[in-house]
């Protein structure tokens, strides 16, 4: 099944330690950023950013050098920007 439209999906697991699976859906093909922020709206790591083909993509987060505390995924794709709240527990 084809998504109809582009979203960040929640992270799976989530909370967790030390890492994560974030999934995007993309409709049409097209530039993509996926980036991870921390409370205060620091750029943590950058996940992925290039060209993505339409369809389900999903990228792991490892945040084992990273304390515990609360994260924020954050998703860029054809003019679309989300985000999703993440929980890492040491």
């Amino acid at each position: 099944v084809m998504p109809n439209k582009t979203s960040l999906k929640a992270a799976y697991p989530n909370p967790f330690n030390p890492s994560t699976n974030i999934s995007v859906d993309i409709p049409v093909e097209g530039y993509v950023n996926v980036s991870i922020y921390n409370a205060n709206g620091q750029l943590m790591d950058n996940i992925y950013s290039g060209n993505l083909g339409v369809g389900e993509h999903s990228f792991i987060w490892n945040a084992d050098s990273h304390p515990s505390g609360i994260y924020f995924a954050r998703m860029s794709a054809n003019e679309v920007v989300s985000s999703a709240k993440l929980m890492l527990i040491k």
